[in-house]
């Protein structure tokens, strides 16, 4: 079994590489023919990022193309056509696969040689019913519930073809309007597993592309029910009473969008606010800055913020995520050899990526998915200037005063630990009374007020920490 990955780019010059590391971090990538990437006419630099990764990659069977706008049916019709593989496995250029998403699909197939269509959903339930496993929708099942999502999906090409593929005239909806298709010869699956990372940049649905237009959005779905009538898949009285709750969700979630654009815009006015006067604050520590090559460690996200708000590159592992204080000490005496060993994906059910490094738990939750993580933790580590390194420890999260001693004694010339109480004998000691919530360090990323550009971590002078050399 060979498969051709389908993927069209239409300005993703800041997610398509993720998105291809996906699909590089698949446990059986060698059932991968190729990757087919389609720039659509992009107005960013994707065509250069893609090229760029293309040339660092010269073994990855990546087949790229790039043509004038012809939106996201054509294209895909197009990439169809060219693939050499059996099967089609679809994904969009803002989502990610999760690394056994073709292992999984691969078995299904293997063990079931009647389906030609399989997509993937992290949970079903159909009106009161929970489904588990593998499971055939039925037309008026996609009725009540528009599924999968494209970049779960594999199909068989031949068949894909042969019922019609994408409607180029359509703009909304046209990605169920084919796969309900599928319907007429009785091989529409879904496989009810977690295996992809959809929309990774978007903070809600309809935020920002086509799906935005929910308006359209429901005149499609509208259409691809009238179609299922005109098939014979479903009665004539289900059409009408779809029709009638597709209006009921169109309401529903117009009204949703209204209710968050209109919080984000009573918000945007004290944002802009403070941003500016952020903006000040961190153009006075950035002018008073003069060591900009420094690698920064901190247990939890306080190091990444002050990197960033420096404007200095990350050249530390540790941004965006948080480890256990007693275990940062761990990580922190044989740092050499943690920063070489690979991360691997642990399920710890918290909602965002968790990996180990040997006997290490690194939580990552400001990463969409491990892919991202492990890209940008094997990235950071070789940035790491062991010349030029500074420590930081925050008194938080079961942070005791053995780990605070223990913290003190590592042989590490530039260390600071911000603590919840005054030690004497810690000469690596900042205690301040102000920095205190609920008997521990406060979250020190946060903001001190509402309307001010400075954050809790500003109470600290750590532009001169970061400027001591020798």
């Amino acid at each position: 079994m060979k498969i051709s990955v389908v993927i069209p780019a239409y300005n993703c010059s800041e997610t398509i590489e993720m998105v291809l590391d996906s699909v590089c971090a698949q446990t059986r990538f060698d059932l991968i023919e190729e990757i087919i990437v389609i720039n659509d006419g992009s107005t960013d630099d994707t065509d250069r990022v893609i090229r760029n990764y293309r040339e660092k990659n010269k073994s990855l069977p990546l087949i790229y193309v790039s043509q004038k706008n012809h939106g996201v049916s054509y294209t895909r019709n197009r990439a169809i056509y060219m693939a050499k593989g059996e099967w089609i496995a679809l994904l969009d250029s803002d989502d990610l696969w999760k690394p056994k998403k073709i292992e999984r699909q691969v078995d299904i197939l293997k063990k079931n040689p009647n389906i030609r269509f399989l997509g993937t959903v992290s949970k079903m339930k159909l009106i009161v019913s929970k489904k588990e496993g593998l499971y055939k929708l039925n037309a008026k099942e996609l009725c009540i519930r528009n599924m999968p999502q494209t970049p779960s999906i594999i199909f068989h090409k031949k068949t894909g073809i042969k019922l019609g593929l994408y409607n180029v005239e359509m703009q909304y909806g046209e990605d169920i309007n084919f796969y309900q298709k599928f319907l007429t010869i009785d091989s529409y699956y879904i496989l009810v597993e977690d295996l992809i990372v959809v929309g990774f940049q978007k903070k809600y649905f309809a935020q920002k592309g086509l799906s935005s237009n929910l308006y359209k959005m429901h005149m499609g779905r509208n259409k691809n029910t009238r179609e299922l009538y005109k098939m014979g898949l479903i009665p004539g009285w289900y059409l009408h009473l779809m029709i009638i709750c597709n209006w009921g969700k169109f309401f529903k979630n117009y009204v949703i969008q209204k209710i968050r654009r209109s919080e984000e815009n009573k918000l945007s006015l004290g944002r802009k606010y403070r941003n500016v006067v952020k903006k000040l604050f961190n153009t006075k520590n950035r002018r008073r800055l003069e060591n900009y090559d420094f690698s920064l460690l901190c247990n939890n996200c306080v190091g990444g913020v002050i990197s960033h708000e420096l404007g200095v590159r990350f050249n530390s592992p540790t941004v965006n995520l948080f480890m256990e204080p007693s275990e940062y000490i761990l990580f922190l005496k044989d740092l050499k050899k943690y920063l070489n060993y690979p991360l691997k994906e642990i399920n710890d059910e918290k909602g965002y990526p968790v990996a180990l490094i040997d006997n290490i738990k690194i939580y990552g939750m400001h990463y969409s998915s491990f892919s991202e993580l492990d890209n940008l933790w094997k990235k950071r580590c070789k940035r790491v200037n062991f010349n030029n390194l500074y420590i930081m420890l925050i008194q938080r999260d079961g942070c005791s005063d053995e780990i605070v001693y223990e913290f003190d004694k590592l042989p590490f010339k530039h260390k600071m630990v911000i603590a919840n109480k005054e030690y004497k004998d810690v000469s690596s000691l900042i205690y301040l009374p102000e920095l205190l919530e609920n008997g521990q360090v406060r979250d020190l990323c946060q903001y001190q007020r509402k309307l001010t550009g400075k954050r809790w971590i500003d109470k600290i002078d750590y532009v001169s920490f970061l400027n001591k050399r020798d």
